[in-house]
């Protein structure tokens, strides 16, 4: 991002690449999260350093697809963010499916994957994965913008509400 700030050459920075970069990093600070709460006795071996070696990798390629590797090749980034988002989205859900499911039932911790399958789970889980599937196919960038925007709000909403309740 950094890099698209000091670019001269770039015309239009547009809302959507910025959002879905904020999306990233706030789904992935989400991943560790759950983590750390949900993972306080894991049963560590090598198929769980596996998958959480996979998440991490996924995360890692979806961050390094949301900018372009030469900016001077487009004058507008969210003409980047049309091509991008579909992999950059499928990367995320990709990760999360392996966090909600994989990962705990290799740690030992099936409970962790019921919760998920609960009426309360599975709610949350249509808020959460309903906006990215139209992110997908929606090629409209103000309701793209927007769609981001709600993945946003809602983590941080998520983030804050977990905080104010461990007080």
């Amino acid at each position: 991002f950094s890099r698209v700030l000091r670019s001269e050459r770039l015309a239009s920075l547009g809302w959507c690449t910025p959002l879905l970069a904020l999306y990233l990093l706030l789904d992935l600070l989400q991943f560790w999260v759950d983590t750390w709460s949900r993972h306080q006795e894991p049963h560590i071996n090598a198929a769980v350093l596996t998958v959480a070696l996979a998440i991490a990798a996924i995360y890692y390629l979806a961050a390094a697809l949301a900018f372009p590797e030469r900016l001077e090749a487009w004058d507008r980034l969210d003409d980047y963010y049309d091509r991008q988002k579909r992999r950059i989205v499928a990367l995320t859900l990709v990760a999360n499916l392996l966090s909600l499911t994989v990962l705990p039932l290799l740690a030992g911790q099936p409970g962790v994957v019921s919760a998920t399958f609960t009426l309360g789970g599975l709610a949350w889980t249509a808020l959460w994965i309903a906006p990215l599937i139209a992110i997908c196919f929606v090629r409209n960038r103000k309701i793209n913008a927007a769609l981001l925007a709600w993945q946003c709000a809602l983590y941080l909403v998520l983030t804050f509400a977990e905080a104010l309740a461990e007080l």
